[in-house]
Order: structure tokens, then C-alpha cells, then sequence
């Protein structure tokens, strides 16, 4: 029990919130029970979550989702009853805003970096991540399959095939350079998506893991990976090229190019390619893009990054087969995370910027884990130092960079639930502390701050538009 926390507003706000969303549902059928319980419900737990277990991470997610139904279900109610409709409106924006401001203060920070203001505008910032990070861990929530016992066998095995074979040593090696991709075997059709024409590149990746490693025979059933996709956004025939990486549930083209700034890129006058991911947009396995790839189904996020390398390089190859002279990487979340990995295996790169990646995929996936699967992890041996090893191979901080040092570039939000600032500090150490922006936000709404588009404009103009 914290009796300080039973002192603060945002406990208050929830609790009403709560409460009122349950008080107009009652009378008035089981139907209309059970929807308000939806918002209802999840604030009432937010607000004993947050007065007897502080800190645990569930308690502004699921007020945050709680929070963000009840804003929505409260529209039609603004027609029927306007002012019941304008009250629970109104208490579950601030609900929504108190959950933020509950999950901005579980943030960890490096040390020296200061934490964000508490405003209204970081609550609904760091309240957006919390409502999404909700709906992540019921479609995709980490190690919720139970088959803790399943996965720790692979890993085991995994660790001690890498060993063996001396990849835990040098982790580039795991990554052979793939075959050139040639421009008979790529096909590219004609699209367009919100009045953007671009190309869809489609290729049969080529990829297949290694079949001395666990989990090699599943990850190869899954034949939607088998084909590899890119939008392509062609400019001048002879400007850069620049390959964006999407995030983790992307992949589709409306969402890729809005998130990775193709407006902002294309007006910098340079072609852009977006690799779709394994696991993802046409690659998914399922109606959910992403799902499967950091879930905690651990050997199947090392073939499925180790895939992505492999055609993002084919990629490449073909930029440069195409007559690209100058090539350069940006990344956002997943992306930013594979872009600091490419930097390390592909030379000639002009530049690499590594938006708010999620460079220790060990970390995030304990820190985004529930008490309870945290707990069956470590009773099968699932540690974060195990976890750690074995993720080796597909770590950008145990490879060097390529990308010389001047052109590698990072930014990322000091009030991210998603990627918190200690897993952007690693890769900024081990890059050799390159430029760095810190924007004051949460992780989905880094497009809102000026700042942001302005240091990536001025790392793309010096680094990659520029010719010298």
C-alpha cells in the first residue's frame, strides 16, 4: 500500500473515472453493463493497482486502454445524454492522462539524463504508449504462450551449438553475405496509397537458417516469409538512396511511409526503399503484423532478424547493381534495431541513424513480460543474463560498426515506454557517444516534436545529400 499515491490526483481521477463508468451502466441491461465494465473496470484497477502495487508496469497500460475506450465510447452517448456523455468524456481523458503520467515515472534514465516535465501533454503522450503497449500484450504479449519450458530447451541448445561453432565470439560470422540479388529475379509492380505512387519490389528472399540451430525447421514452415517485399519511392535518377526500416507491427504502406517521413525524405530529394520485415505486413503469419517476432518465442527472433539482414542486404546489392552510388540507413524502433545491426555487417554505407532502437532485444523482452511470466522464465532458467547470450548473434553491441563514426546518428524519446532511454544509452556508448537527440516525448509520438525532424533533415543533408 502506498498511502502517498492514495493522496494524488491521478488516483482520484481513476477511481471516479471508474466508478462513474460503472454507475451508468447499472439499470440499464447486461449489455450496457459489460460494455462500460470495459473502461470502467480497467480504471478501477488502475487506481488500486496504483495505491497497493506501485510501480508494477500493468497498472498504466491497462488504465490507459481502459481509459481510451471509455473516450470512445462516450461519443454516442454525447447524443442521447450530452452532458453524461460530456462527463465520462471528460474523466476518461483525465484518466488517460493520469496513466501516462503514472507510466512516465517508471521510466529508467540513464544517468545525467533528466526526466521530462510532468504536463497534461506528457501524460497523453506517455498515456498513448500505455494504451498501445495494452493492446500489444493481449495480441502479441511476451512469453504468454506458457511454453517456458519449450523455449529455455532451445535456448539451451542454442547457446551451446553457438559455442560451439564460435559465433558467441564473433557474431558477424553467424551472418553470411547472401548471393547478389539480380534484376531478373526481382518483380516490381506499379501501386499507390494515399495518392502516393510507389513500386512493390518482391523477391524469393532466399534466406534458410542454418539447420543446426533449434527452432531452424519451424522457423522454415512459415512460407510467408519465404518471399521478400519492399516499397520503393524512386526520385532523381541519380540521388542517394536511403532504406528506411519500419517498426515492430508495421509494414504496410500507408503506415511506413507516414511513421519513416517519406514526404520529409522525398523533399530532401532522395529514393527511398522500405524493407518489410519478416513476420510482417505480407509476411505475417497472421491478421496481426509483427506477431511472432520479439513475443518471447526467442530462437524464432534470431532467425527472424538473421532474415532480415540477409534480404536487406540482397537489397542493397541491388542499389548498388542499380547504380547507386550513395547509400545510407534509417531505422525506427525493430528498425532502428536492424539498422544498427546492418551498420555492422555492410561496408560503403554513408550513414546510419538509429531511431529509438531496440537494441537489447534480452532487456525488452524481460521488461515487457507480466510478474507472473517473468517468474516461469526464471523457474526453467530463462535469466536476462541467458537470454543476453544467446540474443548475442543477433546484437548490435557485441559487433563493431562500419559506418565511419561521424555518420552514425541516434535519436530517441526520454519518456519512452516502449524502448526506454537505458537501451538507447548502450548502443550510444558502444557507437562512441555519435550525435544524439533527445526529444521530450513518449515513443508513437516522436513526429510531434519539431526537434526531431530537424536533426534527422541535418543528419541526412551532411551525411548522405551532400556528395563530399
Amino acid at each position: 500500500m502506498s498511502y502517498a499515491n492514495l493522496r494524488r490526483i491521478e488516483f482520484w481521477l481513476l477511481l471516479i473515472g471508474g466508478l462513474a463508468w460503472m454507475d451508468a451502466g447499472a439499470g440499464n441491461g447486461l449489455v450496457s453493463l459489460v460494455l462500460v465494465s470495459l473502461p470502467g473496470a480497467a480504471m478501477l484497477t488502475a487506481a488500486i493497482g496504483f495505491a497497493m502495487f506501485p510501480g508494477v508496469h500493468g497498472i498504466a497500460r491497462t488504465g490507459a486502454l481502459g481509459a481510451l475506450i471509455g473516450v470512445v465510447f462516450a461519443v454516442p452517448l454525447l447524443l442521447a445524454e450530452p452532458a453524461v456523455g460530456l462527463g465520462l468524456m471528460a474523466i476518461s481523458a483525465a484518466g488517460f492522462v493520469s496513466c501516462g503520467l503514472i507510466g512516465a515515472e517508471v521510466v529508467p534514465l540513464p544517468p545525467g539524463l533528466e526526466r521530462v516535465p510532468r504536463t497534461a501533454r506528457l501524460g497523453a503522450e506517455v498515456g498513448t504508449d500505455e494504451a498501445v503497449l495494452g493492446v500489444a500484450s493481449i495480441t502479441m504479449g511476451t512469453f504468454a504462450s506458457g511454453e517456458q519450458s519449450r523455449i529455455a530447451a532451445e535456448v539451451e541448445m542454442a547457446v551451446e551449438c553457438f559455442e560451439d561453432q564460435g559465433w558467441l565470439k564473433s557474431p558477424a560470422s553467424f551472418h553470411p553475405a547472401p548471393p547478389m540479388l539480380e534484376a531478373e529475379e526481382v518483380d516490381l509492380k506499379d501501386a499507390s496509397v494515399s495518392r502516393i505512387a510507389y513500386e512493390v519490389m518482391s523477391f524469393d528472399s532466399g534466406f534458410a537458417p542454418r539447420t543446426e540451430v533449434p527452432g531452424s525447421q519451424r522457423y522454415a514452415g512459415y512460407a510467408p516469409c519465404r518471399r521478400a517485399y519492399a516499397w520503393i519511392l524512386r526520385g532523381d535518377e541519380g540521388a542517394p538512396w536511403l532504406v528506411n526500416v519500419h517498426g515492430l507491427g508495421m509494414g504496410l504502406p500507408w503506415l511506413d511511409f507516414k511513421v519513416l517521413q517519406a514526404d520529409l525524405l522525398r523533399r530532401l530529394g532522395l529514393n527511398l526503399v522500405f524493407p518489410i520485415l519478416p513476420l510482417h505486413g505480407p509476411r505475417a503469419l497472421s491478421v496481426v503484423s509483427g506477431r511472432g517476432y520479439l513475443t518471447g518465442e526467442v530462437m524464432d527472433t534470431i532467425h527472424a532478424e538473421s532474415q532480415a539482414l540477409w534480404d536487406i542486404r540482397r537489397i542493397i546489392g541491388w542499389l548498388w547493381g542499380q547504380g547507386a552510388d550513395r547509400i545510407g540507413l534509417h531505422g525506427v524502433s525493430l528498425g532502428g534495431y536492424t539498422v544498427s545491426l546492418m551498420a555492422a555487417l555492410e561496408e560503403g554505407l554513408r550513414c546510419a541513424i538509429a531511431g529509438i532502437p531496440a537494441v537489447d532485444p534480452a532487456w525488452l523482452l524481460s521488461w515487457h513480460s507480466s510478474a507472473a511470466a517473468q517468474q516461469a522464465c526464471e523457474s526453467e532458467g530463462l535469466t536476462l543474463e541467458r537470454l543476453t547470450e544467446v540474443l548475442r548473434v543477433v546484437s548490435p553491441l557485441a559487433m563493431d560498426p562500419l559506418v565511419p563514426e561521424a555518420h552514425r546518428y541516434i535519436y530517441a524519446g526520454r519518456a519512452d515506454r516502449f524502448v526506454p532511454p537505458v537501451v538507447v544509452e548502450r548502443l550510444y556508448d558502444h557507437w562512441g557517444q555519435p550525435k544524439t537527440h533527445w526529444y521530450p516525448g513518449a515513443h508513437l509520438t516522436g513526429l510531434a516534436h519539431p526537434g526531431l525532424l530537424d536533426f534527422l533533415t541535418e543528419a541526412l543533408k551532411t551525411s548522405l545529400v551532400s556528395s563530399d
